[in-house]
């Protein structure tokens, strides 16, 4: 279990309402509903994930909905974009018979320097799953956010995604925002993410976040060293671990 859960003090709100868009906190009337977001967008079309066919690993898919639901939503630092004026959008609850209108979602997590160290991939039973998170936990192995940043806290990011007839709207630069002033009411230093995707790479440029570490897709090999996401090694495509720290 996390050693690090949201203070009562600071109770689920908006952060942010643009443009008909309105982004606000993850309460647990709205898990499902992002968990069936997450899954149908960023399980299918997150650049590693659709490589590895995760969506279509029913033991992988499992594995995913699982890490979203227990470990990452119950924390409550996940954002969610809904449309303004559908059912939750003033912060009411939602119900099967009154269901929001999801435009996107960013599930979050806070983790701290005093966290028992944790391996999703040991835990796992799809193929899917632990190819793509074997590889991002090395990517991540040797950067050290806790001692370059000088923190013993960050809020931490296992995907984004935003509805296929909703693009465009510049959502995912809005949940990557809200950030921010979630982060600065919270007293947490720093939010970092792993971008896979081009276009989130220069969202996240525009809002503040600095590449910490960067590496192209044809570096991550299999056993026998060959390209683990063949369909990723051409052109100039990489994973950028990138941070935001505030004050």
């Amino acid at each position: 279990m996390p050693t690090w859960m949201r203070p009562s003090a600071v109770p689920p709100q908006i952060w942010l309402r643009e443009n008909g868009i309105v982004v606000r906190d993850v309460t647990p009337d709205l898990d499902e509903y992002v968990i069936d977001l997450m899954a149908e967008i960023h399980s299918r079309e997150a650049p590693l994930s659709k490589s590895a066919q995760l969506y279509n690993d029913q033991a992988s898919l499992e594995d995913v909905k699982r890490m979203w639901r227990h470990q990452s939503l119950p924390q409550r630092v996940s954002l969610v974009a809904l449309a303004e004026g559908s059912p939750g959008a003033d912060m009411e609850p939602v119900t099967p018979e009154n269901p929001p209108i999801v435009l996107g979602a960013n599930v979050l997590r806070v983790k701290c320097k005093a966290d028992p160290e944790q391996n999703l991939v040991q835990a796992a039973k799809g193929k899917a799953f632990m190819k793509v998170f074997s590889h991002m936990e090395k990517f991540g192995q040797g950067v050290d956010l806790y001692e370059r940043f000088q923190i013993d806290h960050y809020l931490d990011a296992v995907g984004l995604a935003v509805g296929r007839s909703h693009r465009g709207l510049g959502i995912s630069e809005m949940l990557l925002r809200a950030r921010r002033d979630l982060c600065t009411r919270l007293g947490i230093p720093l939010t970092k993410t792993v971008f896979t995707s081009t276009a989130a790479q220069r969202a996240a440029k525009r809002v503040g976040f600095q590449v910490v570490k960067e590496m192209p897709f044809s570096e991550m090999k299999d056993d026998s060293g060959a390209c683990d996401f063949p369909d990723l090694c051409d052109g100039n495509q990489t994973v950028q671990l990138c941070a935001w720290k505030f004050n």
